[in-house]
């Protein structure tokens, strides 16, 4: 009987599968890679439109407010209060003219122990940017970072007793120019 010899075969990788093993491994890594900085944009882009959205509700709740304060602390009567603060929403006024828009500054928020001696503004062009205060909050002064959000407050009066608010916030991003709006109707409340 004969015996085969057998060959004996040399175990491990050639250069061949190794080079084709890189090359799987780093489509693999390229994969996850672009899939995790689609989602950093994506989480970029929520966080941005959370502040935004909250941004245009504060613009509204302003208004609100500052319409309760001119109803509520009017020295003659409720009514000449809803005269004053529709006065002082005039450059917000889109009844008219389209194009109006207006941001306010409240940084003299408790003037007088009321809301009135906050300032409201026609947009020129576009209105200013926002900044980021130390404490968190969003302001038009200069004292804090730059994020890129612009909000714009616009008022359409439906009747002599109800007014629209429409407030929008735009900002932008990498991938272009956003905006998120929030609108409420306001009335004449007092009886």
């Amino acid at each position: 009987m004969k015996f085969f010899k057998r060959k004996k075969i040399k175990e491990g990788f050639t250069l061949v599968e190794t080079l084709i093993a890189i090359s799987i491994f780093s489509l693999s890594i390229m994969a996850v890679i672009f899939v995790v900085s689609d989602d950093i944009a994506d989480i970029g882009y929520a966080k941005k439109k959370v502040v935004a959205s909250y941004l245009a509700k504060e613009g509204v709740e302003y208004i609100r407010n500052l319409r309760d304060a001119y109803v509520l602390y009017d020295p003659e009567s409720g009514q000449a209060g809803w005269n004053n603060f529709r006065v002082k929403i005039d450059p917000c006024d889109t009844t008219t003219n389209s194009e109006k828009s207006c941001y306010f500054v409240d940084e003299d928020l408790f003037y007088d122990g009321t809301m009135t001696g906050i300032s409201v503004n026609a947009c020129e062009g576009s209105c200013p940017v926002l900044y980021k205060s130390p404490d968190g909050g969003y302001a038009y002064n200069i004292a804090g970072s730059v994020d890129g959000f612009r909000r714009e407050i616009k008022t359409r009066e439906i009747s002599e007793d109800e007014i629209e608010i429409t407030s929008k916030v735009y900002w932008n991003q990498e991938s272009g120019v956003y905006s998120t709006s929030f609108s409420g109707v306001i009335f004449n409340w007092v009886e």
